[in-house]
């Protein structure tokens, strides 16, 4: 006994190729709303990462302090701890709008840029 389902019966092969064929038609029209989905959740995300950003604006001249990318945290109670942030440092040069030179407190220029996502202005005393 066989008993054979409604999609087996209401097949017709050559209604198949036509639909087949309008679908390749259409694949350009697909990707192109792919595409544009696509866009839209990149500057989605763009937006929602520069909402969270914050604009740390440095100029020549300032002092900051520059982080410690060596820093271990200490535990125990008698080791003692190596700072978070290290300096202060003279700003000598405006790159980019993130980007500076820094300077020594002595005057000798330090050679690489730093982002000033890693700086933070120090106030003398």
């Amino acid at each position: 006994m066989e008993l054979s389902s409604y999609r087996i019966q209401a097949f017709h092969p050559d209604e198949n190729q036509i639909e087949l064929t309008h679908d390749l038609h259409l694949i350009e029209e697909r990707r192109e709303e792919a595409l544009l989905r696509l866009a839209a959740s990149k500057e989605r995300i763009v937006r929602y990462y520069n909402a969270k950003v914050r604009n740390r604006p440095v100029r020549e001249g300032k002092w900051v302090l520059k982080i410690n990318f060596k820093h271990i945290p200490s535990h125990g109670k008698f080791t003692s701890p190596t700072p978070q942030w290290e300096g202060p440092y003279k700003v000598r040069k405006v790159v980019g709008p993130n980007t500076v030179k820094l300077s020594l407190p002595d005057g000798q220029d330090m050679s690489r840029t730093w982002n000033t996502m890693h700086l933070r202005r120090y106030f003398t005393p």
